[in-house]
């Protein structure tokens, strides 16, 4: 088993605290939470509702290959605040309101490559929970040797592609018309990151 990622501890620009940590099974509510949220406001993605789990145990059995899985080849972070009506602490469990994930590609000649995405509930972004989620998931790439990661972001999703290039990453290629909504087609822009 290799090194183990520790929580990481974040001021929001609202000043409350906010905690990164690696994902267990009872974050799946939360988790599927953010994801409809993240659906329902249609920016930047390219799932619709029903490409979602349809229940907290339906996401479980999702996130279990990663959740449990060799602890080197991908992780699940969730981002948490404080319960609503709590003290400013973080003492305890908090409220998921963002999460990330990582994997590594299995090939060993890729191995030296993961694959990031993130989320965060529309009512929280612009806090600086993207740009926490996104420390963390190149923290733990870090920690287990990962070279380069790479992500994708819709073209339309100004607010994301300021946060990769400001975190580091560069755009790389544009697959043009990825995502076809009703009456547009929008381009999917493909952005990496060397760690070494």
């Amino acid at each position: 088993m290799g090194p183990r990622f520790a929580p990481r501890e974040h001021r929001l620009k609202d000043g409350r605290p906010a905690r990164v940590r690696l994902a267990c099974p009872t974050d799946a509510a939360a988790i599927l939470a953010v994801d409809r949220a993240v659906v329902d406001a249609g920016v930047g993605v390219v799932l619709a509702r029903g490409d979602l789990p349809r229940h907290a145990a339906e996401q479980v059995d999702r996130l279990r290959p990663t959740l449990e899985g060799d602890p080197e080849m991908g992780a699940i972070l969730s981002a948490e605040v404080p319960p609503p009506g709590s003290s400013v602490g973080l003492d305890g469990p908090g409220l998921v309101v963002g999460h990330g994930s990582v994997h590594r590609y299995r090939p060993s000649l890729c191995r030296h490559v993961a694959v990031i995405a993130l989320g965060v509930r529309p009512d929280h972004q612009g806090l600086g929970l993207g740009r926490a989620l996104l420390e963390g998931l190149v923290g733990w790439c870090e920690l287990v040797g990962v070279e380069r990661v790479e992500l994708t972001v819709l073209a339309d999703n100004a607010r994301a592609r300021q946060l990769y290039r400001t975190g580091g990453f560069a755009k790389e290629a544009v697959r043009q018309r990825f995502v076809k909504r009703v009456d547009e087609y929008v381009d999917d822009v493909m952005m990496a990151r060397w760690l070494r």
